[in-house]
């Protein structure tokens, strides 16, 4: 029972830690779509969305519910966010308490600094679409140039790496902690076995002696 709880925990905080990191992804992805409508369309709805993901990952609002499956979708197309869940948490706080390893919570540490990182070029590409210059549109161009050349995008797979390096030995360990779980189970198991057949073989041996003694069966 004891191993089937452990794997049981391994796996709950497994899925707890992930559920992290595809936010991280989500967000970061999301951040990326936002900047690129903005600087296509100058709609400033796109802009106050890309603010809101950042004061989410911030822990200066509350994040919403179904956070990384739907709610930019949603606000993107005009329609209502799912409502708040709690009060607002740092991204990294919650990736601390999900109970991660140093080593596990550095690579999504630095999976947000490089994405943080990037959103300076992605706030110079939404500045440019807001200059009055004398050619608007070849600031324009080089609005969209910003959030597609090869720096970009570059910064990117280095985002997205690091997250999957995170997955990868989340996997390792979680494997580790049920590979342990299910030895100690087994040894567990064979000394359980061990004392049973020690037990039958001493009941044997004392109705044995006790015929002896007695000259008849007990």
């Amino acid at each position: 029972v004891r191993a089937e709880q452990a794997i049981t925990l391994a796996h709950e905080e497994r899925h707890a830690s992930l559920t992290l990191a595809e936010e991280l992804r989500h967000s970061s992805d999301a951040l990326t779509r936002l900047a690129r409508a903005y600087t296509v369309t100058g709609n400033p709805t796109f802009k106050d969305l890309y603010q809101t993901i950042l004061d989410i990952r911030e822990g200066n609002q509350p994040r919403p519910g179904q956070f990384a499956d739907i709610a930019w979708d949603l606000a993107s197309a005009g329609q209502a966010m799912p409502p708040a869940t709690g009060p607002g948490v740092p991204l990294l706080e919650l990736v601390r308490q999900s109970g991660v390893t140093e080593a596990e919570y550095r690579l999504l540490e630095a999976a947000k600094v490089a994405s943080d990182a990037l959103t300076a070029q992605e706030f110079q590409a939404m500045a440019l679409m807001e200059t009055d210059g004398p050619d608007p549109e070849a600031d324009h161009k080089a609005a969209r140039d910003l959030l597609f050349n090869a720096r970009y995008l570059q910064a990117k797979a280095e985002i997205l790496g690091l997250i999957q390096a995170f997955v990868t030995r989340l996997d390792q360990r979680t494997a580790e902690r049920v590979r342990a779980a299910v030895d100690q189970a087994a040894l567990l198991r064979a000394v359980h076995i061990a004392c049973a057949l020690s037990l039958i073989l001493m009941l044997g041996l004392t109705w044995a002696a006790l015929r002896q003694v007695l000259g008849a069966s007990p």
